[in-house]
């Protein structure tokens, strides 16, 4: 008999639940908390990582908002979409599957890469977003425009394992001071999802979020943390929305502010995300229906 002292699982998140969001090519995982009667709070993962990236932040507001952090196409448990993606592209098909699931207007929140999905969600959808919070805004110079594809290239595979030194200090230099615990997550995330690391940031490189910033017509919070690479980009971007504020105090943190300092985003989205004549009943069917039909048709003429 083995002499293993197995660990029990943790116990179980008691309001954590999870699901599958249909979408035109396959699935979307996500993740969620709080009662569906709240106001729906609607959060988007940074690259390569996942809606797990959320769960320190999702426990602080459940009580306050229907939360829902969702696997992005080709990231965590998500089906990948065909072909080139495109920020508009991601932005369109996860806003449509938040209408068929939901189908009530929503806050968003975005980080990083994420934040140049919901900019564009916000930008494209004003009638559905009620409030924009952006950590991170990509707001990017040129040399970061041209660098951010190659700090995501390929790493082949190596008999020795030494393909997964290489992915762990790619991802340690994001922060160095960061969690183990998080890098190692981050690690596993980054060849889960294969090609669509670059493949993502070569979609934000190419998108233009000055022209969708400034078409968002809802409130917009910006802040990054102190030692983020993008923080730079929050003064900036506050100059090119039509109604933006940033955050009266700053944190020292880098990319993982959202796990790192959990309490300090919470706190600033509770204080931004209020709604108290926002109507949270669902739209009647016919209604969503003929917004996804709309979604649908925009996007057939934009193809052709």
């Amino acid at each position: 008999m083995s002499t293993l002292e197995l660990q029990p699982p943790p116990a179980p998140e008691s309001n954590l639940r999870r699901g599958y969001l249909d979408y035109t090519w396959g699935q979307l995982h996500y993740r969620s908390m709080g009662c569906r009667s709240l106001p729906l709070l609607v959060l988007l993962h940074q690259t390569p990582s996942a809606s797990e990236m959320y769960l320190p932040l999702m426990r602080l507001v459940a009580k306050r908002y229907h939360v829902v952090a969702i696997d992005t196409p080709g990231f965590g448990a998500s089906d990948p979409m065909p072909g080139r993606v495109s920020v508009k592209g991601l932005g369109q098909e996860l806003h449509k599957a938040l209408l068929k699931k939901y189908a009530c207007p929503y806050f968003l929140f975005g980080h990083h890469s994420g934040a140049a999905i919901a900019t564009s969600m916000a930008a494209e959808n004003p009638q559905w977003v009620t409030s924009l919070a952006l950590s991170g805004p990509p707001l990017l110079t040129e040399a970061q425009r041209q660098a951010l594809p190659h700090s995501a290239e390929e790493i082949p595979l190596e008999e020795d394992g030494g393909h997964l030194l290489k992915m762990w200090w790619r991802l340690r230099k994001k922060d160095h001071s960061a969690p183990l615990e998080i890098s190692q997550r981050e690690l596993q995330l980054a060849f889960t999802c294969g090609n669509y690391y670059r493949e993502c940031y070569q979609a934000v490189a190419d998108y233009d979020f000055a022209s969708d910033l400034s078409r968002v017509t809802c409130p917009i919070l910006l802040f990054a943390g102190k030692r983020d690479l993008l923080y730079g980009a929050v003064a900036a971007s506050k100059k090119i929305a039509r109604d933006a504020k940033t955050l009266h105090s700053e944190v020292d943190a880098a990319t993982y502010v959202c796990e790192t300092h959990a309490p300090f985003v919470a706190s600033a989205l509770r204080e931004f995300f209020v709604a108290p004549d926002l109507q949270v009943e669902r739209a009647p069917t016919n209604a969503v229906t003929e917004a996804v039909s709309v979604v649908n048709r925009v996007e057939r003429e934009s193809i052709s």
